[in-house]
């Protein structure tokens, strides 16, 4: 059996590690984020990513949605073979991402759609640069607190049992780290701090938003803000619906749905929804 490690130690992870167990020895996993280190997955160590160099394995499974890329030309820049990395079980679902976001701004364009964009959860940037990238000449509005999860949002997650794995508190982000990822950092507009006090006096119309804060209450609180605020024919994505971890996103979704009695649809990236605004749909 050739030897692997997985690159990603939360549910995406876990699920690489269930299809390729049975063929291949899988040694340890590794993480970007400290809180992770130390601990284990089917008894399994987690390890540092340096760890990767240091016993090399024959091969190197991507097993992160959030990042992927970036753990990809790390592992590159620092001597590993790119074709001993697997990105097969990722790779689909970031590209199907990305490409529906290039079919909405077809679709803006065409039919003379107005509107600034934003994203609530930031973490490190990762399709906030894509957001940047396919929207060139709009406003984007990165809402975050770049600190991790709050503890309050935290503790309503556990209570209510809506975390169905180990996560971490996502802390490894800063506004610098961010804003140096943007192809046009100067369209950004950082709003740090806790959701929704820092949209307080925002007066903005919204064309596409993207809903990526993991937990009920942040989630609940952006669908209930930037509804109302969305432009006709507008869209909001929103991540973890289909999650293994992050219960309280499905949640939120659906209990903003039924109360405001309106749809919403898989975008076919395995996790995330979106919602189309249409003519005459207002928060009730």
């Amino acid at each position: 059996m050739k030897k692997a490690v997985i690159y990603g130690a939360t549910a995406t992870g876990r699920r690489v590690y269930d299809q390729i167990k049975d063929k291949y020895h899988v040694m340890y996993f590794v993480d970007g984020n400290p809180a992770l280190i130390g601990k284990d997955i089917e008894q399994l160590p987690i390890r540092e990513k340096s760890e990767i160099f240091k016993n090399q394995p024959d091969v190197v499974f991507m097993g992160i949605l959030t990042g992927y890329e970036e753990a990809e030309e790390y592992l590159i820049s620092n001597g590993f073979p790119e074709e001993r990395i697997i990105c097969k079980y990722v790779d689909l679902n970031s590209r199907v991402r990305k490409e529906c976001l290039e079919k909405i701004a077809l679709i803006f364009e065409d039919k003379k759609i107005e509107g600034a964009v934003a994203e609530l959860g930031v973490y490190r940037g990762d399709f906030a640069k894509c957001i940047n990238r396919v929207f060139p000449n709009r406003k984007l509005y990165l809402f975050d607190t770049f600190e991790g999860f709050q503890e309050e949002d935290m503790k309503y997650e556990i209570e209510n049992r809506l975390l169905l794995n180990e996560v971490g508190k996502l802390t490894n982000t800063s506004v610098e780290l961010v804003l140096n990822r943007m192809p046009y950092p100067e369209n950004c507009i950082i709003k740090k701090g806790y959701f929704p006090d820092t949209a307080d006096g925002l007066k903005e119309k919204f064309a596409f938003v993207n809903i990526d804060a993991d937990l009920y209450k942040p989630v609940l609180a952006g669908l209930e803000y930037f509804w109302p605020r969305m432009v006709e024919n507008g869209y909001i994505f929103v991540h973890d619906y289909f999650s293994f971890s992050y219960a309280g996103a499905k949640k939120a979704i659906e209990e903003f749905a039924t109360k405001n009695n309106i749809g919403f649809v898989p975008i076919g990236d395995t996790l995330s929804i979106a919602f189309v605004k249409k003519g005459g749909c207002e928060v009730r």
